[in-house]
């Protein structure tokens, strides 16, 4: 699987490995990951924040997200052009999914053929806020990773405001978080103060 990078990972051995139930789901976070991966190399102006992006800084208690959010200064005519530039020069398909959204938001629904379904295709959602404040707060991950996989140089929102945003997100039944991994949460939530 090429979501991470140039390495091939068995999708059924890392599932079972790190105790998820639901290889579909764990697959759509590393496509998610991979995704903004690529639209980070054409476009560094691009900030991950969400649920995927928490997933670097939660150590054991990393869930598998289904979908990838960014955010940018950047005007959806930009944001488009580097969609497509992405399409062009990835295994990525973009589909724009009209939405009505309180904030300037595109919603696109990104397909690529699936490793954990072989002959079908692993979808998940990308959504990009264009944020009217120039300083997003950017911090470069380094030596970080994902489900035990390594992932380098990617631009997240900084965690002093990622963590707060997202950390009381955590569905534990719908991403198929193995249930020992749960009495540990208060290291968790001790480590951050």
């Amino acid at each position: 699987m090429k979501y991470l990078g140039d390495g091939l990972y068995d999708i059924d051995e890392l599932t079972k490995k790190l105790g998820y139930a639901n290889k579909q789901t764990f697959e759509q976070c590393l496509m998610s990951v991979g995704l903004v991966r690529e639209i980070q190399d054409i476009a560094p102006k691009f900030v991950f924040h969400g649920g995927t992006a928490t997933q670097f800084y939660l150590g054991e208690f990393q869930r598998a997200s289904q979908d990838a959010d960014i955010i940018t200064t950047l005007k959806p005519h930009e944001i488009r052009k580097i969609i497509e530039e992405v399409e062009k020069d990835s295994d990525f398909k973009f589909s724009e999914k009209k939405i009505v959204a309180p904030v300037p938001l595109l919603a696109y629904n990104v397909s690529h053929e699936s490793y954990a379904s072989p002959g079908n295709f692993a979808t998940v959602r990308l959504e990009i806020t264009h944020s009217m404040e120039q300083d997003l707060y950017p911090y470069k991950l380094e030596n970080a990773t994902i489900f035990g996989q390594k992932v380098d140089d990617l631009i997240t929102l900084n965690p002093g405001l990622l963590l707060p945003r997202k950390l009381l997100t955590f569905n534990f039944n719908n991403c198929g978080l193995a249930g020992k991994k749960l009495k540990n949460i208060g290291k968790l939530l001790c480590g951050l103060g």
